[in-house]
């Protein structure tokens, strides 16, 4: 897993840390030597039971002119083809891409301000134009995985890859009676419309996008017992069986996502569960 935001290792060693006590946890700080590089694949593939977060941090800044982003991407980019090449790395994960792209993003922009003029003042944001490069890093991790994805489904080998994002709130652009620009944001029942923070149209290249949220919902034993909070997804999306788009599911454990989805699979289509599968 490349973790470029914050919370890794909450999530691993949080209230839910029995999901993961029977993996082989690594967790591999930036920057990683260029001498480990070679032996990176071993490394991952240590153990049947191999967990490697790599940590992708956005490097601190202390002025206008960025420095170190265009490394941090290198990096980052070389490890992702490594992982997504390899056969026997059944899983790789992106926590989040909503970060990523930020990090394509001020790697754009960092090379912009490198490769200025000496008479051009310094560039401190992307106008909405210079997106399109950014956007297409990402949107090439996006293709790769879905083409690498079927290629090795082709052979018998389950290779899949995992991007989170962020929610952010929708806005609308419009002019106030002064004439200056201005944003709204849209409401929905009172309280503000969410969507998903990141390359516009990600559903297009993915199976299956779960729009994730807590909730609170009666404890399992009885009303009597109160609430509980719970985490639910809803279908986005669904390439295996386009019904469950608009449906529900409490989220649990990779395994009970997988034995909801293959509910009428056809055996080639059957998501492998993790204890399926080696190093991950």
């Amino acid at each position: 897993m490349f973790a470029t935001d914050a919370g890794a290792v909450r999530a691993l060693y949080g209230s839910k840390h029995e999901w993961f006590s029977d993996r082989d946890i690594e967790i591999v700080k930036y920057p990683m030597p260029e001498s480990e590089l070679a032996g990176l694949s071993k490394r991952w593939k240590r153990s049947p039971n191999a967990l490697t977060v790599h940590l992708i941090p956005q490097p601190l800044q202390t002025g206008v002119a960025l420095q170190g982003v265009q490394r941090l991407w290198n990096s980052f980019n070389t490890m992702w083809n490594m992982a997504k090449d390899d056969p026997e790395i059944p899983t790789v994960a992106v926590d989040t891409m909503t970060i990523a792209r930020r990090i394509a993003a001020d790697c754009h922009l960092e090379y912009m301000q490198a490769t200025k003029a000496p008479n051009e003042p310094m560039r401190q944001n992307l106008i909405q134009v210079e997106w399109g490069k950014p956007g297409d890093m990402i949107r090439t991790m996006y293709t790769q995985a879905a083409n690498q994805s079927e290629s090795f489904m082709s052979s018998g080998v389950q290779k899949h890859f995992i991007f989170t994002h962020h929610l952010t709130e929708v806005r609308v652009n419009s002019v106030d009676s002064r004439g200056n620009p201005t944003s709204t944001v849209q409401m929905r029942n009172g309280k503000p419309l969410l969507e998903m923070e990141g390359l516009h149209n990600t559903d297009r290249f993915m199976d299956v996008c779960l729009r994730v949220e807590q909730v609170e919902m009666d404890h399992p034993g009885g009303k009597d017992k109160g609430k509980i909070l719970a985490i639910q997804g809803e279908f986005i999306k669904c390439g295996y069986n386009l019904s469950l788009k608009g449906t529900k599911v409490l989220m649990g454990t990779w395994d009970d996502l997988a034995v909801h989805l293959n509910k009428g699979l056809h055996p080639i289509a059957q998501i492998q569960t993790r204890n399926g599968h080696g190093a991950g």
